[in-house]
């Protein structure tokens, strides 16, 4: 069911559907290396995040079509 939120009707998951396939192309094109451990990770509302690993490390991909949440990220990161 819909949730009340500030008197505004909003969706109860917002999060958006990303095919995990097309998210290793994206990440191998990207970064230029290959992709290993892709996996799905669970919570959040609004975005759809993938952990990975690559001979550089291990790393954490989202995708949220709403850029607030990156902005907010951003600011905590460097205040």
């Amino acid at each position: 069911p819909p949730l009340r939120m500030a008197g505004r009707e909003a969706l109860a998951d917002f999060k958006p559907l990303v095919d995990e396939g097309k998210v290793a192309a994206l990440l191998r094109n990207e970064l230029g290396t290959e992709i290993r451990d892709l996996q799905l990770l669970k919570g959040g509302q609004l975005s759809q995040a993938f952990g990975f690993g690559t001979d550089g490390g291990e790393f954490v991909v989202r995708f949220n079509a709403n850029p607030v949440g990156f902005l907010r990220d951003r600011y905590a990161a460097e205040h």
